[in-house]
């Protein structure tokens, strides 16, 4: 029997290097250009250009695609540990008093359920929707409630949620289609349920074009506080992309 040989460890700067690489041979859906080169405003680059984008993703890269392309599943869980943890215990934290007490969540962009994964391990019942069909398809191979979004109403009745969020997936969305999406979600959050959502503001990594639309964080304040839901905290946090997280509470 001959032995595998085992790839060479990386370290997560050479899998940034690469996908880097990888990323700028990218090319603009709506001229062609590569996107170090177009001139394109993002408003004109067709709706399905963004959900076309990622069913090519997927159906090159499998599972690894929300990812940046030539980062292998440990470097992906790597990352998404983190992130789940940081969640859960915030939502926790902030809704029940108790730091990763069970509830209800729903997470708008959900992906192949890599976030999902942490809530429904701390005992939190969990439901989730995407815009991209292989994304769903993972999730529900992995036993996740989830279902494909396709700018309808979700299958949940109004307040269901403990906890909405939404993790880097609005500053994805285009201008026009934040207001509908935030009418829903706004539906969802419980009676003094949260609605947590995080998303890049500025960032100096390569340009890129058309899929990102950075905004400042009032942008995203402006339309989820008022009459049902309020501002409570913000966290900034700088690395080589600027996050922000913002947590609105729904008024008694």
């Amino acid at each position: 029997m001959t032995a595998q040989l085992q790839p060479e460890p990386r370290t997560l700067a050479q899998a940034m290097e690469q996908a880097k690489r990888k990323a700028m041979a990218r090319r603009c859906p709506a001229c062609g250009e590569l996107w170090l080169a177009c001139r394109c405003p993002a408003e004109i680059v067709p709706l399905d250009a963004y959900p076309a984008h990622w069913a090519q993703r997927y159906a090159s890269e499998g599972e690894a695609a929300p990812d940046r392309m030539g980062i292998r599943p440990d470097e992906i869980e790597a990352r998404a540990a983190p992130q789940r943890a940081f969640l859960i215990g915030l939502a926790g934290y902030l809704a029940k008093g108790l730091k990763g007490a069970p509830g209800t969540v729903f997470e708008f962009g959900c992906g192949t359920g890599r976030l999902l994964q942490g809530w429904s391990e701390a005992g939190w019942a969990t439901y989730g929707t995407d815009a991209t069909p292989a994304a769903i398809g993972f999730a529900k191979a992995k036993g996740f409630d989830v279902e494909p979004w396709n700018g309808d109403r979700v299958a949940l009745p109004d307040y269901w949620a403990d906890v909405v969020y939404t993790y880097t997936v609005l500053q994805h969305v285009r201008e026009e289609l934040l207001p509908a999406i935030a009418v829903e979600l706004k539906r969802l959050v419980a009676n003094r349920g949260l609605l947590i959502l995080t998303e890049n503001m500025t960032t100096n990594l390569a340009p890129s074009k058309p899929w990102v639309f950075f905004r400042e964080s009032a942008v995203y304040r402006d339309l989820f506080h008022g009459e049902e839901l309020e501002l409570i905290g913000t966290i900034h946090e700088k690395a080589k992309e600027q996050h922000s997280t913002l947590i609105f509470r729904r008024r008694p």
